[in-house]
C-alpha cells in the first residue's frame, strides 16, 4: 500500500503527463512510458477533477520556486560560509560543485515534493474518486522518481563545465542556475503548455 503522498505524487505527475499527451506531446524526453503504464497514467489522470488542475498547477510551481530558494538560502549559503569564511578565496570550482548540487537535489527530490504538496492543496477543492491502487502503481512511482533523479543528475553535471567555461570567457555565470531552474519548474507546466498550443 503506498502512502498518501506517493499516490498523490502518482496521480498529478500522470495528469501532467496525460494533458500533455492530449496537447499532442507523444513523446516527452526523458519521461517515457509504453502502453500499460501509459493506460494507467491515463486512468489516474482521469480521476483528478478538472476545477482542481489550474490550482495545482500554480501551487506545485509556488512551491519548487519556494523550495528552491529556501535550498540556496538554508544549505548552500550557509555551506559557503562554512566552507570559505572569506569569499575571495572561494575557487570558483567549488562554488559551482554547489549550486550543482543544490539544484540536483532540488530537481531530483524537491520537484516531486513540489508535485505531491501542490496535489494536496488541489484535493482540498475537491479530490475526485481516486481509482484503487494496482500492483504495477509502486514500480511506476519507482520508475517516475527514478527519471526526475536522473534530470537532476543530468542538469547538475552539464551546469559544472557550462559555468567554468563562461567564467573562463569571461561572461556573466550568474543567470545560469536561474535558467535551469526556470527549466525544472516548466516541467510541472509542459502538460498545461502543450495543451494551450494545440487549442491555439
Amino acid at each position: 500500500m503506498l502512502p498518501p503522498g506517493d499516490r498523490r505524487f502518482l496521480r498529478y505527475w500522470s495528469l501532467n503527463v496525460a494533458l500533455a499527451r492530449s496537447g499532442g506531446w507523444e513523446s516527452i524526453p526523458g519521461f517515457g512510458y509504453d502502453e500499460a503504464e501509459r493506460s494507467r497514467i491515463a486512468t489516474l489522470a482521469g480521476a483528478v477533477p478538472a476545477g482542481a488542475v489550474a490550482c495545482w498547477l500554480a501551487a506545485a510551481v509556488a512551491i519548487y520556486i519556494g523550495l528552491a530558494a529556501a535550498g540556496v538560502i538554508g544549505v548552500v549559503v550557509p555551506a559557503i560560509s562554512f566552507l570559505w569564511p572569506n569569499p575571495a578565496n572561494m575557487p570558483a570550482t567549488g562554488f559551482f560543485a554547489l549550486m550543482a548540487s543544490g539544484l540536483c537535489l532540488a530537481i531530483g527530490f524537491g520537484l516531486p515534493l513540489s508535485i505531491a504538496w501542490g496535489g494536496a492543496i488541489a484535493d482540498r477543492l475537491g479530490a475526485g474518486a481516486e481509482p484503487p491502487e494496482e500492483p504495477g502503481d509502486a514500480p511506476l512511482l519507482g520508475k517516475m522518481r527514478g527519471q526526475f533523479r536522473r534530470i537532476g543528475w543530468i542538469l547538475a553535471c552539464l551546469f559544472v563545465p557550462i559555468a567554468l567555461v563562461c567564467v573562463a570567457l569571461g561572461v556573466n555565470a550568474v543567470w545560469i542556475p536561474r535558467v535551469l531552474n526556470l527549466t525544472a519548474a516548466a516541467l510541472v507546466l509542459f502538460g498545461a503548455a502543450g495543451r494551450f498550443l494545440r487549442r491555439r
